[in-house]
């Protein structure tokens, strides 16, 4: 895929006021990051967020 593809597929999410994917983090990376002492940082191809600690 493109990146056209994805700029307009986010582009028109955003206009809509809507996610392309789930506004809630993924279960297994909570799990798994729930031990990081606070401050670590980490960024799993973020996409929106919704996985960004």
């Amino acid at each position: 895929m493109s990146n056209a593809f994805w700029d307009d597929r986010y582009a028109k999410a955003a206009a809509a006021g809507a996610a392309v994917w789930s506004r809630e983090p993924n279960a297994w990376i909570e799990q798994v990051t729930g031990t990081l002492a606070p401050g670590t940082a980490i960024d799993l191809a973020a996409g929106e967020g919704r996985n960004a600690l």
